[in-house]
C-alpha cells in the first residue's frame, strides 16, 4: 500500500472522522456525567492454600502447579451462581425486612406490581431456599415468579456479577473482592455479605461432599469387617472338627514320630538279618540231627516266655505310638525283658541236666529263634505303627491344604479390611477440616469519599477510539481495494506504457469546448485540459494518422476520451475524421448528430461531394471557397458542430464490423481519407465483450486502450490484456480515465 496515498485519503477524510469523533466524545461526556458518585469498597479472603496456620491432619506439601489449580479452582467456586444466588437473597432480605433500602426507587416499583402478601410469600420463598440452598429454576413456575421479583429490585444473579470483582492478591494467599456502587453503605454490605456467602457455601459442600465419603466409606468397612468375621469364624469351625490346636506343631511331631520309627524299623531289619545268620550257623553246626523232645517242664517255661514275649510287644508298641518318651513304658519293657531273661535261662538250666553235648547248641538255637521271633514281632509292631502314623499325616496334610486356604483367605479379607478402614480415618480427618481454610480477614468498609471521576478520561478515550477505528476503517478498505487508481499502481499492475492521464470531472454534464473555454481557475477543468495537452502531444509523437480507441472492459470512458484528444487536436489546426465504429454502442454518433450510417457506404458513393454542416457555412459558394484545390469531397463524411473535427457516424448493429464492410474496400477509404485529414479515430467496443476491436485493429495503424482508475483486473480482463501485449508496438499504450486528483502527489 502506497502510504502517502494512504495520508491523502485521511486527510481528505479529515472532517468526517475529526466530527465524527467529537461528537462520540460529547456523547460520552454528557452519559458518564449523568452517573452519580460512585463508592468503592474491598474485603479480603485467606485461602490457606499457600499459608497453614491451623494444625491439621492432613499435613501435605504443595509445589506450583498445585497451588496454581487450587487457586483456578477456587475462583470457579467463588464466581458461582451459586454464591451469587445466595447473595441475591440477602439482599432480597435486607430490603424487605430492615427498613433501611439501598434502592428505594426499585422497591417502590416492587409493591406497585405486587400485593404486600405476595411480597411476603416471596420473602418466605426465598428464606426456604436460602435455609436449603437452592438456586432457581426457569422449569419451575413459582421460581419463575421469584426470579421476576429479583428482576425489579435489580439483584438478579448477571447484575451482581458485573458489580463484583474477585481476582487474588498476586502471589499471595489472599483474595480481594471489590465493588464500586453509587451507596457507600451498599457497597460495604455487598462485599461483606459476599464473603459471609462465600464461606457458608464452601463450608456446605464441603460437609456435603465429606459426609458422602464419610457414609459410603463406614458402610465399606462394615461389609469388610463382616467378611472377615466369617471367615475367622470359619477357621475356627474347622479347627474343631479337625481336633487341630496347632497344625505346624502337631504336623513337626508326626514326622519326627515317623523318623524315630524308621530309625527303629532299619534297626530291627538289621538285627532279624544278623539273627537269621546266626541261626543258620548254629544249625549248620548241628548238622542234620534234631534236639529231643523237650521235657515237660520245659513246655511250661516255654509258655512263659511266648506269653512274656506277647506283652513286651504290646506295650512296645503303645510305647512307640506315644512318641517313645513315655518312661513308665520303659520301665515296663525293662521288668518283662528281665523276666524273660530269668525264663531263658532257666529253661537253658533243665535241659542241660538232661542234655547231651549237642544241647548247648540246641539251647543256642533256642535262644536265636526266640529272639527273632521277638525281633520280627518288634519289626512288625514298628511298621504297624509307621503305616498308621503316615495316614494319619496324610489326612493332616489334606486338613493342612483346607487351613491354610482358610487363613489366606482371612489374610486377604484383613487386608482390605485395612484399606477401607485406612480410607474411612482419612476420611474423618478430611472432614475435621472442612471450611477452615477460606476465611475472611479484611471487612469492607463505608468509604470515605466518591471515587475519581472518570469523565474526561472517558471522554478523551471515546475520541481516540473513534479515530482509531476510523483510521482502521480506512485502511482495510484501501487494502482490499485492488482498482488501478494512480499511474504508480497502473505501472505496477499492467504491462503498458502510460500515454497521459485523466481526471475525473465532477460536472453533471461534460461538454468539453466549455471545458477548454472556461477561465474560472475551476481545478478540475485546469487539471482536464493539461492532461489532454499532454495526450496531444504524446499522440502526435505516434507518428501515425489511423488510431483504434478501444478499452478492457465497457463504461471505461473511451467515448468521451476519444473526443477530447480529437477537440484538443483540433484547437492546433489539425483536421480529425472520426469514425464511428462501435456498432454496439453508438454513442459518438449521437453525440455528434451524425445522419449516415457507416454501413451504406459502397463502392459507388465514392468519391463525390462533402457535405458540411451549415453551423459555420451558411452557403455552398462558401463551401466550395474554403476548400483548398487538393482537396476531394465525400458526401457520406459530415462536419461536426467544432471546427476541423468530422464524423462518419454508424447505427447500432448485431453484425461485426467484418460482416458490415465485406466487400466495400474500408482500406481503400481509409488510404483515401488520409490524405484529406491529418487524423482518423476510430473507436471499438471494450475487449472483454465483443471481437469488433480484435476485427478494426488491422484498419488502424496505433491502438489505444482506454483504463478507468476505478477498474478492477479481472481473470477476463487478462486475457484482453494478453492479446493487446501481443499487439506489441502496435498497442501505443493506454490512458488511465477518471483519476480521483486527490489521490495524485509530486
Amino acid at each position: 500500500m502506497d502510504i502517502v496515498l494512504f495520508s491523502r485519503i485521511l486527510l481528505r477524510r479529515k472532517w468526517l472522522i475529526l466530527v465524527t469523533a467529537l461528537l462520540c466524545a460529547i456523547l460520552t461526556f454528557f452519559l458518564s456525567k449523568r452517573n452519580s458518585l460512585t463508592y468503592k469498597s474491598v474485603a479480603t479472603l485467606a485461602t490457606g492454600i499457600t499459608i497453614k496456620e491451623e494444625v491439621s491432619l492432613n499435613e501435605t506439601k504443595n509445589n506450583r502447579d498445585d497451588i496454581k489449580n487450587k487457586f483456578s479452582n477456587l475462583s470457579e467456586f467463588l464466581n458461582s451462581r451459586d454464591i451469587l444466588t445466595m447473595l441475591s437473597y440477602r439482599l432480597v432480605f435486607h430490603e424487605l425486612e430492615s427498613g433501611k433500602p439501598f434502592r428505594p426507587r426499585q422497591l417502590e416499583k416492587l409493591r406497585q406490581l405486587y400485593t404486600a402478601q405476595e411480597i411476603n410469600n416471596a420473602r418466605l420463598a426465598f428464606h426456604l431456599k436460602y435455609d436449603n440452598y437452592q438456586g432457581l429454576s426457569n422449569l419451575v413456575a413459582d421460581d419463575v415468579k421469584l426470579k421476576k421479583i429479583l428482576k425489579v429490585i435489580s439483584y438478579e444473579y448477571t447484575v451482581l456479577d458485573n458489580l463484583l470483582t474477585i481476582k487474588r492478591v498476586v502471589d499471595t494467599d489472599f483474595i480481594d473482592v471489590t465493588t464500586i456502587t453509587e451507596n457507600r453503605y451498599f457497597s460495604a454490605f455487598l462485599v461483606n455479605a459476599y464473603c459471609e456467602e462465600a464461606i457458608r457455601n464452601n463450608i456446605h459442600s464441603q460437609s456435603l461432599r465429606s459426609q458422602n465419603s464419610l457414609e459410603f466409606f463406614k458402610d465399606l468397612v462394615t461389609q469388610k469387617k463382616q467378611i472377615l468375621d466369617n471367615r475367622m469364624d470359619s477357621l475356627k469351625l474347622f479347627k474343631d472338627e479337625a481336633n487341630v490346636v496347632n497344625h505346624e506343631l502337631q504336623t513337626q511331631s508326626k514326622l519326627e514320630q515317623i523318623s524315630s520309627l524308621e530309625s527303629q524299623r532299619h534297626e530291627a531289619i538289621k538285627s532279624i538279618n544278623a539273627m537269621k545268620k546266626v541261626l543258620a550257623h548254629i544249625k549248620s553246626k548241628m548238622g542234620v540231627s534234631t534236639i529231643s523232645d523237650e521235657p515237660e517242664d520245659n513246655t511250661f517255661l516255654n509258655n512263659k516266655i511266648y506269653q512274656l514275649k506277647g506283652k513286651i510287644n504290646e506295650i512296645n508298641e503303645r510305647y512307640i505310638l506315644g512318641g517313645s518318651k513315655d518312661k513308665v513304658l520303659v520301665d515296663s519293657l525293662k521288668i518283662l525283658r528281665k523276666q524273660l531273661n530269668l525264663f531263658v535261662v532257666k529253661l537253658n538250666d533243665g535241659t542241660s541236666k538232661v542234655a547231651d553235648p549237642k544241647d548247648e547248641l540246641s539251647s543256642k538255637k533256642l535262644n536265636a529263634e526266640i529272639e527273632l521271633e521277638q525281633a520280627k514281632s518288634n519289626l512288625s509292631s514298628i511298621e504297624s505303627s509307621l503305616s498308621r502314623l503316615k495316614s494319619n499325616l496324610s489326612g493332616h496334610t489334606t486338613s493342612g491344604n483346607s487351613l491354610a486356604d482358610l487363613e489366606m483367605s482371612i489374610q486377604v479379607a484383613r487386608e482390605e479390611y485395612l484399606q477401607v478402614l485406612d480410607k474411612f480415618n482419612a476420611a474423618q480427618n478430611a472432614a475435621l477440616d472442612n471450611g477452615m481454610s477460606l476465611r475472611q480477614v479484611e471487612f469492607g468498609e463505608p468509604a470515605d469519599s466518591p471515587e475519581a471521576s472518570k469523565v474526561i478520561l472517558l471522554t478523551v478515550v471515546s475520541f481516540i477510539v473513534t479515530v482509531i477505528l476510523f483510521v482502521v476503517f480506512f485502511f482495510v478498505r484501501e487494502y482490499i481495494d485492488k482498482s488501478i487508481k494512480t499511474p504508480t499502481v497502473f505501472k505496477n499492475r499492467l504491462p503498458f506504457h502510460l500515454v497521459g492521464i485523466v481526471n475525473n470531472l465532477n460536472d453533471k454534464n461534460i461538454h468539453v469546448p466549455q471545458i477548454f473555454a472556461d477561465k474560472s481557475k475551476s481545478i478540475d477543468h485546469d487539471k482536464f485540459k493539461q492532461y489532454m495537452r499532454k495526450i496531444r502531444v504524446e499522440v502526435e509523437g505516434l507518428g501515425c494518422k489511423s488510431i483504434l480507441f478501444s478499452s478492457l472492459k465497457e463504461s471505461e470512458g473511451k467515448s468521451m476520451i476519444l473526443f477530447s484528444v480529437a477537440y484538443s487536436i483540433s484547437l492546433i489546426g489539425k483536421k480529425i475524421l472520426i469514425i464511428d465504429t462501435n456498432f454496439k454502442n453508438n454513442t459518438l454518433t449521437q453525440l455528434l448528430s451524425a445522419p449516415m450510417n457507416l454501413g451504406d457506404i459502397s463502392n459507388t458513393t465514392m468519391p463525390a461531394r462533402m457535405i458540411f454542416d451549415a453551423a459555420e457555412y451558411e452557403t455552398k459558394e462558401d463551401v466550395s471557397t474554403s476548400l483548398s484545390p487538393q482537396e476531394k469531397t465525400y458526401d457520406f463524411v459530415h462536419k461536426t458542430p467544432y471546427k476541423n473535427i468530422f464524423i462518419i457516424g454508424c447505427q447500432g448493429s448485431e453484425l461485426s464490423p467484418s460482416e458490415l464492410l465485406q466487400g466495400k474496400n474500408f482500406n481503400e477509404l481509409l488510404d483515401e481519407l488520409k490524405t484529406s485529414f491529418d487524423y482518423i479515430f476510430m473507436e471499438g467496443p471494450s475487449l472483454n465483450e465483443y471481437s469488433d476491436t480484435k476485427e478494426l485493429v488491422d484498419f488502424a495503424e496505433k491502438v489505444i486502450t482506454v483504463v478507468a482508475a476505478d477498474t478492477h483486473i479481472s481473470q477476463i480482463d487478462m486475457l484482453s490484456i494478453d492479446y493487446l501485449t501481443e499487439l506489441k508496438e502496435k498497442h501505443a499504450g493506454s490512458i488511465l480515465n477518471m483519476i480521483d486528483i486527490n489521490n495524485l502527489h509530486e
